[in-house]
């Protein structure tokens, strides 16, 4: 049986362990001792265990085969299956141990670290020099898996190996003396002197790892960044990328966290040849271009403010607008600048916001570029008690402005009430009726920029006032239908829905500006107004009709299917073709999606014509994914009898784009794509290619390593195709 012997040492009894083996800050801390044989000698003041001896004291444990302890010299020896447990989390093993707490000293042979999930540390012996040095001798340093079914059997993947190494807990660091990386076994790379972080060190400012692309573009590039503590809520990045072909670029990032939110501000800046807006360059001068990316969020709790305000905000400072493109910074044609306020309670939301666009395809202006000063919008829902329904009410405000062209005050509000009825059969009742008024002020300014350099065309180019009022009732039914089938789950649901308002065209004054390009698909089918703004919206007596199928089976996890269509009863002249519906029927619309398990998920949406059912668009998507292999294939086509006259032979009209994956040993990956246009060739020059690549890669707990090449044959004024040969590496410490 074993015995527990529990010893409340006092402020004149030294404690049994050293601080710089358990850290003890109180020696007012009781210690627990637990072991298959316990004595005390009273002469000698010695404390001895024997046998799977336990000693815990605050967080901190130590395990081992025989123990003593001399109080009079503060002296303590451990032997046998030592393990010491650190308030941090790490762990120490060895043989034999002496540690003397008076002099924070000791040593403790064969020994061996474990800091965090991974990281190992092996030495000859280690000895405590004082509280917070520590010499390791002989040292061995790796956080990778020692095993059999490693490249080489029983050795890591990398390794550091030192004579000598000093950890510093003070400095926070660990100092190595003749030190040695080896790989797979063998030694690569020696240094007479090396320094990391030690277990446990808060961050430290320092150089992070280079990263070195080459491109056609930029040439051989070498990106140094260095990172740099502020505060401990407060840091920063400064990389410096130097391009053989182009002026070197200079990016900071500066982060900051607060109490109640955070921000994060991105920039950089490059001095290099000066470009006409047409990307051609101007010999022998040179310009500064850049661009900053900012985002940041921030909670108010207070009684009188109560939400959350965030910030988006990216821009360029480049006359060819292809800054951000060239230096791999995004692909995105439209920035935005969104500051937006917003509040949700249990009834009720409202939201305010500033929006500010910078267009960068090359046919745009930024003088007819609108921007929303503030748009705000609240909605309130409450139940009807009496009637046994839900009433809402929606308003929004919106001043829309642009140095030319339209601009204009519009104030749109919406009350609803909505009554739903479920029969004892099953079948579902749902009705809305709705009154909406809307109210225009418009502000035209003449169209002075080139038509030919414009995003932007006028229609209306008048100025005024002017409003607008829509009633509106909307019913559907659908019953929904279950049955089980030879063990399959079916379930059929039929949806007709019907809407009735009176027809109204639309504000003579006012230009859509909110509700572009509408087109029929599966997920608005169901929907009264396929406008997703305000400008424009739906009107007359309208039905929408389809089926929603789904099928359950042990053969394969979930296949549905949505089908259906729209019908008018009056024309609608905004619409075009491309929408889907023009005319008085709309085209069918459908989407399968199958999911065949976890792994596989299959999906195809189709537009049909209405009269004839050839394939007006198509997009197919399928998924792939396992433990070894990663792949996925999306396409896109598009009839030429959706397209406008003039882009039937000048626009390739299928779009495919194919990602697949191979882990071909362990956590190593090889990964290819390739995005292309299909298609009979248009007569204007052009290339079907979009963008192609292929990389190796490996992400575990000791290697982060990316290499690979890629090819983008994008051309858009200074921007030529190119390929770019990356190499990306990272090695964990502490």
């Amino acid at each position: 049986m074993k015995v527990v012997f529990v010893f409340i040492l006092m402020l004149l009894a030294a404690p049994a362990f050293a601080k710089s083996t358990f850290e003890v800050k109180n020696s007012n801390s009781p210690i627990d001792v637990v072991a298959d044989k316990l004595y005390y000698d009273k002469d000698k003041d010695l404390i001895y265990g024997t046998g799977n001896v336990v000693i815990t004291q605050d967080n901190q444990i130590i395990i081992a085969d025989e123990i003593s302890y001399y109080k009079d010299i503060e002296e303590v020896y451990a032997h046998g299956n030592i393990s010491l447990v650190r308030e941090d989390g790490s762990v120490y093993f060895g043989d034999k141990a002496r540690i003397n707490r008076a002099k924070d000293m000791g040593l403790i042979t064969n020994f061996k670290g474990r800091f965090g999930k991974h990281s190992l540390v092996a030495a000859g012996y280690a000895e405590m020099v004082s509280e917070n040095l520590m010499e390791l001798n002989e040292m061995v340093y790796s956080p990778c898996t020692v095993c059999e079914a490693n490249f080489f059997p029983d050795f890591p993947l990398w390794q550091f190996r030192s004579a000598k190494a000093e950890l510093n807990r003070e400095e926070e660091r660990i100092y190595y003396t003749y030190a040695k990386l080896d790989a797979f076994g063998f030694p690569i790379f020696y240094t007479p002197y090396l320094s990391t972080p030690a277990p446990g060190a808060k961050n430290k400012s320092g150089f992070l790892i280079p990263r070195v692309i080459n491109s056609q573009i930029l040439g051989t590039s070498v990106r140094v960044p260095y990172y740099q503590v502020i505060a401990p809520n407060m840091d920063a990045t400064l990389g410096v990328q130097f391009n053989s072909q182009v002026g070197n670029l200079y990016d900071l990032e500066f982060r900051h966290k607060l109490k109640q939110g955070e921000y994060k501000i991105f920039s950089s800046i490059t001095h290099t040849e000066k470009y006409k807006k047409d990307g051609g360059a101007v010999p022998g001068k040179k310009d500064n271009r850049g661009h900053y990316d900012i985002a940041g969020k921030y909670y108010f709790n207070k009684p009188y403010l109560f939400g959350v305000f965030t910030l988006d905000s990216k821009r360029v400072m480049d006359p060819t607008k292809t800054y951000t493109k060239k230096y791999g910074f995004t692909q995105e044609d439209l920035l935005k600048t969104d500051a937006h306020f917003r509040n949700v309670s249990h009834n009720s939301y409202y939201s305010v916001r500033s929006l500010f666009f910078q267009d960068l395809r090359p046919v745009t202006s930024a003088k007819t570029t609108a921007a929303a000063l503030p748009q705000a919008t609240y909605m309130y829902d409450t139940t009807v008690k009496a009637l046994g329904a839900k009433a809402e009410i929606l308003a929004d405000y919106t001043n829309l402005s642009r140095p030319q062209g339209m601009n204009y005050n519009r104030f749109v509000s919406i009350a609803s009430l909505d009554k739903n009825h479920i029969t004892k059969f099953g079948l579902i009742w749902k009705n809305q009726v709705s009154a909406r008024g809307d109210l225009y002020n418009v502000d035209f300014k003449p169209v002075k920029v080139d038509k030919t350099a414009s995003n932007y065309t006028p229609f209306a180019k008048r100025s005024g006032t002017d409003g607008r009022f829509h009633p509106e009732f909307t019913t559907s039914l659908n019953m929904p239908l279950y049955k089980v089938m030879y063990g399959n789950f079916v379930t059929i649901d039929p949806i007709v829905q019907l809407i009735m308002s009176p027809k109204q065209s639309n504000l003579k004054i006012v230009d859509n500006e909110d509700s572009q390009a509408p087109e029929i698909s599966t997920s608005n089918l169901f929907s009264a107004n396929r406008y997703k703004g305000y400008d424009l919206m739906e009107s007359g007596n309208r039905a929408n009709y389809g089926v929603r199928s789904s099928i359950k089976s042990s053969y394969f996890n979930d296949l549905s299917l949505v089908l259906g269509q729209s019908h008018r009863f009056d024309k609608d002249r905004n619409f075009d073709k491309a929408s889907g519906m023009l005319g008085y029927r709309s085209d069918y619309v459908s989407k399968v999606s199958l999911t065949l398990n976890p792994n596989v998920q299959i999906s195809n949406g189709t537009r049909f014509d209405n009269k004839n059912f050839s394939v007006n668009r198509n997009e197919f998507g399928t998924t792939y994914s396992d433990a070894n292999h990663i792949f996925s294939l999306y396409h896109f086509m598009i009839n030429k009898n959706m397209l406008d006259e003039a882009r039937r032979n000048t626009s390739y009209r299928q779009e495919i784009q194919v990602n697949a994956g191979y882990k071909f040993y362990r956590e190593w990956w090889v990964d290819t794509f390739i995005k292309t246009k299909l298609g009979k060739k248009p007569q204007v020059k052009s290339t079907r290619m979009i963008s192609d690549g292929i990389s190796i890669r490996n992400f575990n707990e000791c290697l982060s390593l990316q290499i690979g090449v890629q090819r983008d044959y994008t051309t858009l004024k200074d921007l030529k195709p190119s390929t770019s040969y990356i190499f990306n590496i990272s090695i964990p410490t502490f």
